[in-house]
Protein backbone atom coordinates (compact mmCIF):
# COMPACT_ATOMS: atom_id res chain seq x y z
CA UNK A 1 0.00 0.00 0.00
CA UNK A 2 2.84 2.39 0.84
CA UNK A 3 4.42 1.84 -2.61
CA UNK A 4 1.08 2.55 -4.29
CA UNK A 5 0.74 5.75 -2.28
CA UNK A 6 4.28 6.82 -3.27
CA UNK A 7 3.51 6.21 -6.93
CA UNK A 8 0.21 8.06 -6.59
CA UNK A 9 1.97 11.04 -4.96
CA UNK A 10 4.61 11.10 -7.71
CA UNK A 11 2.09 10.92 -10.56
CA UNK A 12 -0.16 13.42 -8.80
CA UNK A 13 2.71 15.90 -8.46
CA UNK A 14 3.34 15.56 -12.20
CA UNK A 15 -0.34 16.24 -12.89
CA UNK A 16 -0.23 19.08 -10.40
CA UNK A 17 2.41 20.89 -12.48
CA UNK A 18 -0.12 20.96 -15.32
CA UNK A 19 -3.10 22.01 -13.17
CA UNK A 20 -1.31 24.43 -10.83
CA UNK A 21 -1.66 27.68 -12.84
CA UNK A 22 -5.38 27.19 -13.40
CA UNK A 23 -6.07 26.35 -9.75
CA UNK A 24 -3.94 29.17 -8.36
CA UNK A 25 -5.65 31.75 -10.56
CA UNK A 26 -9.06 30.52 -9.43
CA UNK A 27 -8.05 30.61 -5.79
CA UNK A 28 -6.69 34.12 -6.11
CA UNK A 29 -10.00 35.27 -7.56
CA UNK A 30 -12.12 33.38 -5.02
CA UNK A 31 -10.14 33.99 -1.84
CA UNK A 32 -8.07 37.02 -2.68
CA UNK A 33 -4.96 35.17 -1.50
CA UNK A 34 -2.66 32.44 -2.72
CA UNK A 35 -1.52 29.31 -0.99
CA UNK A 36 1.75 27.53 -1.61
CA UNK A 37 1.74 24.90 -4.30
CA UNK A 38 2.52 22.21 -1.74
CA UNK A 39 -0.59 23.17 0.23
CA UNK A 40 -2.70 23.06 -2.93
CA UNK A 41 -1.27 19.69 -3.87
CA UNK A 42 -2.01 18.34 -0.41
CA UNK A 43 -5.56 19.72 -0.56
CA UNK A 44 -6.16 17.98 -3.86
CA UNK A 45 -4.68 14.71 -2.63
CA UNK A 46 -6.74 14.90 0.53
CA UNK A 47 -9.92 15.58 -1.46
CA UNK A 48 -9.20 12.61 -3.72
CA UNK A 49 -8.58 10.27 -0.78
CA UNK A 50 -11.70 11.53 0.99
CA UNK A 51 -13.77 11.01 -2.17
CA UNK A 52 -12.67 7.41 -2.47
CA UNK A 53 -13.34 6.80 1.22
CA UNK A 54 -16.78 8.43 1.06
CA UNK A 55 -17.64 6.34 -1.97
CA UNK A 56 -16.74 3.16 -0.08
CA UNK A 57 -18.98 4.37 2.76
CA UNK A 58 -21.83 4.80 0.22
CA UNK A 59 -21.87 8.58 0.69
CA UNK A 60 -22.02 9.10 -3.06
CA UNK A 61 -23.19 12.72 -3.13
CA UNK A 62 -20.39 13.80 -0.80
CA UNK A 63 -17.88 11.70 -2.73
CA UNK A 64 -18.90 13.39 -5.97
CA UNK A 65 -18.26 16.82 -4.47
CA UNK A 66 -14.79 15.76 -3.31
CA UNK A 67 -14.01 14.26 -6.73
CA UNK A 68 -14.98 17.57 -8.33
CA UNK A 69 -12.46 19.36 -6.11
CA UNK A 70 -9.72 16.87 -7.02
CA UNK A 71 -10.69 16.52 -10.69
CA UNK A 72 -7.37 17.87 -12.00
CA UNK A 73 -5.41 15.03 -10.37
CA UNK A 74 -7.74 12.09 -11.02
CA UNK A 75 -6.05 9.34 -13.00
CA UNK A 76 -7.14 6.46 -15.20
CA UNK A 77 -4.32 4.34 -13.77
CA UNK A 78 -5.59 4.27 -10.19
CA UNK A 79 -9.28 4.07 -11.13
CA UNK A 80 -10.18 7.43 -9.59
CA UNK A 81 -11.12 9.03 -12.91
CA UNK A 82 -13.44 6.16 -13.78
CA UNK A 83 -15.03 6.23 -10.33
CA UNK A 84 -15.65 9.95 -10.78
CA UNK A 85 -17.14 9.38 -14.22
CA UNK A 86 -19.43 6.65 -12.88
CA UNK A 87 -20.73 8.97 -10.16
CA UNK A 88 -21.32 11.75 -12.66
CA UNK A 89 -23.31 9.28 -14.78
CA UNK A 90 -25.32 8.01 -11.82
CA UNK A 91 -26.17 11.56 -10.74
CA UNK A 92 -27.30 12.43 -14.28
CA UNK A 93 -24.47 14.84 -15.07
CA UNK A 94 -24.16 13.30 -18.52
CA UNK A 95 -22.20 16.04 -20.28
CA UNK A 96 -19.50 15.93 -17.62
CA UNK A 97 -19.55 12.11 -17.56
CA UNK A 98 -19.12 12.13 -21.33
CA UNK A 99 -15.97 14.25 -21.05
CA UNK A 100 -14.53 11.96 -18.38
CA UNK A 101 -15.25 8.75 -20.30
CA UNK A 102 -13.92 10.21 -23.55
CA UNK A 103 -10.69 10.97 -21.68
CA UNK A 104 -10.66 7.44 -20.26
CA UNK A 105 -11.12 5.89 -23.72
CA UNK A 106 -8.10 7.84 -24.97
CA UNK A 107 -5.95 6.19 -22.29
CA UNK A 108 -7.41 2.69 -22.39
CA UNK A 109 -10.31 1.42 -24.41
CA UNK A 110 -11.49 -1.42 -22.20
CA UNK A 111 -14.93 -2.88 -22.99
CA UNK A 112 -16.57 -1.66 -19.76
CA UNK A 113 -15.37 1.90 -20.35
CA UNK A 114 -16.47 1.83 -23.99
CA UNK A 115 -19.86 0.41 -23.00
CA UNK A 116 -20.45 3.17 -20.43
CA UNK A 117 -19.49 5.81 -23.01
CA UNK A 118 -21.95 4.24 -25.47
CA UNK A 119 -24.69 4.41 -22.81
CA UNK A 120 -23.90 8.07 -22.22
CA UNK A 121 -24.02 8.82 -25.94
CA UNK A 122 -27.32 6.98 -26.18
CA UNK A 123 -28.86 8.99 -23.34
CA UNK A 124 -27.59 12.22 -24.89
CA UNK A 125 -29.25 11.17 -28.17
CA UNK A 126 -25.88 10.88 -29.94
CA UNK A 127 -27.10 7.67 -31.54
CA UNK A 128 -24.49 7.43 -34.30
CA UNK A 129 -21.65 7.56 -31.78
CA UNK A 130 -23.39 5.01 -29.54
CA UNK A 131 -24.01 2.70 -32.51
CA UNK A 132 -20.37 2.90 -33.51
CA UNK A 133 -19.23 1.75 -30.06
CA UNK A 134 -21.90 -0.95 -29.75
CA UNK A 135 -20.79 -2.25 -33.16
CA UNK A 136 -17.17 -2.30 -32.02
CA UNK A 137 -18.26 -4.22 -28.89
CA UNK A 138 -20.49 -6.54 -30.96
CA UNK A 139 -23.58 -5.79 -28.83
CA UNK A 140 -26.13 -7.10 -31.33
CA UNK A 141 -29.20 -6.44 -29.16
CA UNK A 142 -28.24 -2.77 -28.62
CA UNK A 143 -27.36 -2.37 -32.31
CA UNK A 144 -30.78 -3.70 -33.33
CA UNK A 145 -32.54 -1.55 -30.73
CA UNK A 146 -30.82 1.66 -31.81
CA UNK A 147 -31.14 0.87 -35.50
CA UNK A 148 -34.90 0.45 -35.01
CA UNK A 149 -34.99 3.72 -33.09
CA UNK A 150 -33.17 5.52 -35.90
CA UNK A 151 -35.52 4.03 -38.50
CA UNK A 152 -38.53 5.08 -36.44
CA UNK A 153 -37.33 8.68 -36.20
CA UNK A 154 -35.91 8.84 -39.73
CA UNK A 155 -37.99 6.56 -41.92
CA UNK A 156 -36.80 5.72 -45.42
CA UNK A 157 -38.18 8.18 -47.99
CA UNK A 158 -39.29 5.41 -50.35
CA UNK A 159 -41.44 3.91 -47.58
CA UNK A 160 -43.05 7.28 -46.91
CA UNK A 161 -43.72 7.75 -50.63
CA UNK A 162 -45.33 4.29 -50.92
CA UNK A 163 -47.48 4.98 -47.88
CA UNK A 164 -48.66 8.29 -49.32
CA UNK A 165 -49.35 6.73 -52.71
CA UNK A 166 -51.38 3.93 -51.14
CA UNK A 167 -53.47 6.12 -48.89
CA UNK A 168 -53.78 9.36 -50.83
CA UNK A 169 -57.34 10.14 -51.82
CA UNK A 170 -58.90 7.80 -49.23
CA UNK A 171 -61.76 9.28 -47.30
CA UNK A 172 -62.21 6.78 -44.50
Amino acid sequence: FQNLRSILVLVTKQRWDLAKPKLQGRRRREEGTTMTTEDDSNDLLRAKEEAMKLEEELEFDKALEKYKIAESILLPEDGSLQRYGNLLYEFGELDEAKKVFEKLVQNKSEPDILFKLAQIYEELEEIDKALSIYTKLNKEKKIAELTDKVKLHKPNESIIKKFLDLFSGRED
